[in-house]
């Protein structure tokens, strides 16, 4: 599979997925929709024994869900699709690790949150700016 906002790359045991929107790894409805394909192969995969979720760059891990497609007759279906997204994290029954260097604000927090483990460097920032 072909993907256009993550990448996906296998080795050995390991499955490592990247946001890959720099500079600081915004997720839109396709990135979401991709992550959630994504997972849905790797739970499927013999070969996989643990997942590692990380940003591309060194500014963020994700700096949230794209602002646009959180208003009008998108909004229902980024809900939809991010729900899903912690329902594929839980339905993975393999590790999954975020490598977080940078932000982690909003909704990329949240992925965070979401997977069974995370380890930070000293540069990650961890932060829900919607609340203000």
């Amino acid at each position: 599979m072909e993907y256009r906002e993550i990448i996906l790359l296998k080795q050995g045991e390991m499955a490592r997925i990247t946001i890959n929107r720099p500079p600081v790894n915004v997720m839109t409805l396709n990135t979401i929709a991709e992550l959630n394909q994504a997972l849905g192969g790797l739970r499927e995969d013999p070969e996989v024994k643990v997942v590692i979720i990380r940003g591309s760059g060194e500014r963020a891990f994700s700096a949230g869900v794209e602002v646009a497609d959180h208003l009008g007759e998108k909004l229902p279906w980024m809900l939809e699709e991010f729900g899903r997204l912690f329902k594929s994290l839980r339905n993975v029954d393999k590790p999954i690790v975020a490598v977080v260097n940078g932000v982690a604000l909003g909704g990329g927090c949240e992925l965070v949150a979401g997977c069974d483990m995370a380890i930070a460097s000293d540069k990650a920032k961890f932060g829900q700016p919607e609340i203000k």
